[in-house]
């Protein structure tokens, strides 16, 4: 557990590999390499780790070819998932679901390139080993699916639409899914938006789910909201920020594995500072830079 929450504070505090955007076909080809990154490539989706990743060593990472998987913690890598030249990656995460069959595995893509090209999704159970039929995705591609959880088919998704002007009513806030994301409700829909949402690994049993509240004039801090009945009622966290007020600009939250034993949360800052909560959000301090 030490080691993965180790990878993930250090992939937030990184350049993120950001969300670009791609339809596909079952894979094929096995790679040591991954793929060079294309010259008109300005952006990449997310590297996803899987929750278990000190036993089974598994990682995944979109790119424009499709999606690939290391077994053996980034020493080789396979396609597993395969798109058409004119198809982009959204995004990828995995389940903190514990399966016979191998890891919930759901990829994201787009077909074409332009402003607002048609979404779809896929799933795999199996580790990434076979993939259902991709569906059209309801939400946009302002809305990145980042909360999966690990009760099967519960899902959240932060919604943002073209800030900092102008924006969708009906799209920006927090929705939810239980169906693996085939239909979406809106479950927060306060303020302008939301950044990040992140379930509490424990959801299952605390029903617990994280997210940042977008601020916009005259409320201009991005601060954590935290719902703690799966996402029906939602209550600010932003009193805990007061003594670190001057960076407590949060925009992305990573949520310990262990939160059900020790209730840690760290949130990453619009200057790259990194701030820890050992109270499920109620106060916060500074880790880096120190």
């Amino acid at each position: 557990m030490k080691l993965s929450l180790l990878l993930a504070v250090t992939a937030l505090l990184s350049c993120a590999f950001l969300k670009s955007s791609h339809i596909a076909v079952p894979a094929k080809a096995q790679s040591n390499i991954l793929p060079p990154c294309p010259t008109n490539v300005i952006s990449w989706p997310n590297l996803a780790m899987s929750p278990f990743f000190e036993e089974d060593l598994t990682l995944f990472l979109p790119s424009p070819s499709g999606l690939f998987r290391s077994t053996d913690g980034d020493s080789t890598w396979d396609r597993v998932f395969e798109l058409p030249s004119d198809h982009w990656p959204r995004s990828v995460h995995i389940a903190p679901i514990r399966a016979a069959t191998g890891l919930d595995v759901y990829f994201g893509f787009a077909e074409g390139t332009g402003d607002y090209p048609p979404l779809y999704s896929t799933r795999s159970m199996d580790t990434g080993s076979t993939w259902v039929t991709p569906w059209p995705e309801q939400l946009t591609d302002f809305c990145p699916r980042e909360g999966v959880t690990n009760v099967p088919g519960v899902l959240f998704s932060s919604c943002l639409t073209d800030w900092p002007l102008q924006g969708d009513p009906s799209i920006d806030g927090i929705h939810r899914s239980i169906d693996h994301g085939h239909t979406w409700e809106r479950v927060w829909a306060e303020g302008r938006g939301a950044l990040d949402v992140t379930p509490s690994p424990n959801f299952s049993n605390d029903h617990t789910v994280f997210a940042v509240r977008f601020g916009f004039y005259p409320d201009a801090n991005h601060y954590p909201i935290v719902s703690t009945d799966s996402g029906a009622t939602w209550h600010d966290l932003s009193f805990g920020l007061c003594p670190v007020q001057s960076n407590a600009n949060i925009r992305d939250l990573i949520v310990s594995p262990s939160f059900a034993d020790d209730q840690t949360l760290f949130g990453r800052t619009n200057n790259a500072h990194l701030l820890k909560s050992e109270d499920g959000g109620l106060t916060w301090h500074h880790v880096y830079p120190q």
